[in-house]
């Protein structure tokens, strides 16, 4: 099953077909929100909002760790993040969908494991995104109207400040396209957990790199926002029904199933049931 994070321009969309909602806890905290149950062109689906209901969580303050754990428990096996991006190439324009497979991390604060205190584990993030997945999914979006750019590489910043010009422009030497605030520790979590994690980054701006263009305003963003909003709809109608019966058990030979180096047995008996939702097979909830 899908779980789908909406950020930034995606907290909801008004064409899901509303199942219920689940009210859930985790050994982390509450997520951002209730999780809905949905369905988009008749395939069940888990949506979450991840700055919560009325964007109330700024990118340092989401819970990434409840988040993600609470998709794995409610039965979600691959994780597609919605996300607005800014571009720091020239061809990567507005409005454009950007599937990054390559992470850079700048941020400084957030909890980013679930390898706590007295747990000791380490997976690999040589791809953080599953590039098997990302064939599938070139194969099956076909935009109208604006294009998808793979293979990028997305710089996840701290904010929730925007960059600095200097800033801007060290990342792209650094060898970023595009620049976020909430794909870290998204995808490292998801790995951690033995999903997969597909991100389509939805491009509003060209951030500050760029002396020739003048600073957009925050009524242009929403106006992209709102155009980007009824895109990533489109492109989740074509993508659910076609993934529906891929990786359904997620990734469970990856993660802290194989990359936990403390002993199971040695662990108290809270962690030991909480670390056993994150190394199992994701299993569809009842």
């Amino acid at each position: 099953m899908w779980a789908v994070f909406g950020g930034s321009g995606f907290e909801k969309f008004d064409s899901f077909k509303r199942i219920d909602e689940i009210e859930i806890d985790t050994p982390f905290g509450k997520p951002s929100a209730p999780i809905l149950r949905a369905a988009v062109n008749g395939i069940e689906v888990l949506f979450l909002s991840r700055h919560g209901k009325h964007h109330e969580y700024s990118p340092s303050h989401i819970n990434y760790r409840a988040n993600v754990f609470a998709a794995k428990k409610c039965g979600a096996s691959k994780i597609l993040s919605l996300s607005a991006v800014g571009s720091l190439q020239k061809e990567l324009k507005p409005g454009d969908c950007v599937v990054p497979t390559q992470y850079l991390d700048r941020t400084k604060t957030r909890e980013h494991t679930f390898c706590v205190k007295g747990v000791v584990g380490h997976v690999s993030l040589a791809h953080p995104v599953d590039l098997e997945l990302v064939a599938h999914t070139k194969e099956i979006l076909k935009p109208e109207g604006f294009t998808i750019h793979y293979d990028k590489t997305y710089i996840c910043m701290e904010g929730p400040a925007f960059s600095t010009k200097a800033e801007s422009k060290m990342y792209r030497l650094l060898g970023a396209d595009i620049v976020g605030m909430t794909n870290f520790p998204e995808y490292a979590l998801a790995k951690e957990a033995g999903l997969y994690y597909l991100p389509l980054s939805f491009v509003t701006d060209y951030d500050c790199w760029d002396d020739a263009l003048e600073h957009v305003t925050l009524e242009q963003v929403l106006e992209v926002m709102r155009k980007n909003n009824q895109k990533a709809y489109t492109l989740m109608e074509q993508l659910f029904p076609a993934t529906k019966d891929l990786f359904l058990k997620g990734c469970p030979e990856q993660g802290l199933k194989t990359g936990l180096m403390t002993p199971l047995a040695s662990l108290s008996d809270d962690i030991q049931d909480w670390m056993s939702v994150l190394c199992a097979a994701s299993q569809k909830r009842d």
